[in-house]
């Protein structure tokens, strides 16, 4: 008999059958029972090594194991320990299967800590191309239970934890591998959603998500994401969405004109989305900043402020354009050369935005600097000038 981990009983197998001196029989060791919960947390206990759990009382301890880590011993140990050993177990559980093993249990993993599940017809589209072969490897990642089925989802597959998912999103990441999931990912939305679809699925949510510039800065460079989007435009062009986050990306990196043409595609589609519309105020402050005594750039500024008060009004809940609003408001205050009225009128608008923000987010350091910049600007024109 030889214990193996999941990852590694496939190459085992292979290289002894090619002799004829193994017969395989897999046995999958279960999740942990309440006796087995008991005794890890003995040892646990015994050896100082329970880690956030050491102050915890019994009830809590035992809970921990039962419910945040759904039995799954790599979970319980390193949610009780939070040693990095576990996190390079993880790493070496995806890095120790085949590649298209390691690119549908990466997958799942990715969809599944992101809150979402995946279908048997979704991981083939992902995979383009696929063979039986894939649907054998994608049934064994679930009988050596690496994958989950979704609860009362049928052929919906998650990971088996999301602190896994984590892990393994993690190892994507950091090997340079997640490109290909996301790719496979926008693979399933460009077949699943169109410009009929309701915004309200499962697939249009999920797309949604994968295509923001933040989530994919997040995971992969710009350049990356760069490409990404570029690979994908033909497939989703008709988006509003893509165009406003592949622009906003754009405009962060400073590539103005570019970002512009993307954001006008977005504001084509959509008109009146308030997301749209504060990415183009957003543009017109960059843009204004770049050459702060020209005529045109203050004309820019209203243009931007007008903007963003309007969205504000609308969508009062939002904190993303008073951010804008205050943050590239001060660099205006302090850039351009503007009448001491005028200044006092734009920072006295800040500081009133900035508290807002802040009643929404009291612990926000970043928040926090610029409020504390702001009221710096305004009280500087108690001094007279030349002084």
């Amino acid at each position: 008999m030889v214990e193996l981990r999941s990852y590694k009983v496939d190459k085992c197998i292979v290289q002894h059958k090619l002799t004829n001196k193994l017969i395989s029989d897999e046995f999958l060791i279960p999740n942990l029972t309440n006796d087995d919960i008991d005794i890890l947390l003995q040892t646990l206990d015994r050896e100082n090594r329970l880690g956030i759990l050491k102050g915890a009382t019994e009830h809590e301890r035992v809970n921990a194991f039962k419910r945040n880590a759904n039995r799954q011993l790599l979970v319980a140990m390193y949610q009780a320990t939070s040693g990095n050993k576990f996190e390079e177990r993880a790493a070496d559980e995806l890095n120790g299967l085949d590649d298209e093993s390691k690119y549908i249990y990466g997958l799942v993993s990715f969809v599944t800590y992101y809150r979402y599940s995946i279908t048997r017809d979704e991981i083939l589209l992902a995979l383009q191309d696929p063979d039986n072969t894939v649907l054998n490897k994608l049934d064994k990642l679930h009988s050596r239970r690496m994958i989950h089925n979704a609860a009362s989802k049928g052929e919906r597959y998650r990971a088996r934890h999301r602190e896994i998912a984590k892990m393994i999103c993690d190892e994507l990441a950091t090997s340079g591998l997640a490109y290909g999931i996301l790719a496979g990912i926008y693979r399933i939305g460009v077949a699943k959603v169109s410009k009929n679809s309701s915004r309200l699925t499962r697939e249009a949510k999920m797309l949604r998500h994968f295509c923001n510039h933040n989530f994919l800065n997040q995971r992969i460079s710009p350049e990356k994401a760069r490409q990404l989007y570029s690979e994908f435009e033909y497939g989703l062009s008709w988006d509003s969405h893509y165009w406003l986050h592949r622009g906003a990306l754009e405009l962060e990196q400073d590539n103005l004109s570019t970002a512009q043409n993307f954001l006008n595609q977005a504001e084509s589609l959509r008109p009146d989305d308030p997301f749209i519309l504060t990415e183009q105020a957003y543009l017109r402050f960059k843009k204004a900043l770049l050459d702060p005594s020209s005529t045109s750039s203050f004309s820019l500024v209203d243009e931007a402020i007008e903007i963003l008060l309007e969205v504000i009004n609308d969508k009062p809940s939002s904190l993303q354009p008073y951010d804008i609003l205050c943050r590239q408001g001060l660099k205006w205050a302090e850039k351009a050369k503007i009448t001491r009225d005028k200044k006092t009128e734009l920072l006295e608008l800040l500081q009133d935005k900035i508290k807002i923000i802040l009643a929404y987010e009291p612990d926000d350091e970043r928040l926090s600097a610029l409020d504390k910049s702001i009221r710096k600007s305004f009280l500087s024109l108690a001094i007279p000038d030349g002084k």
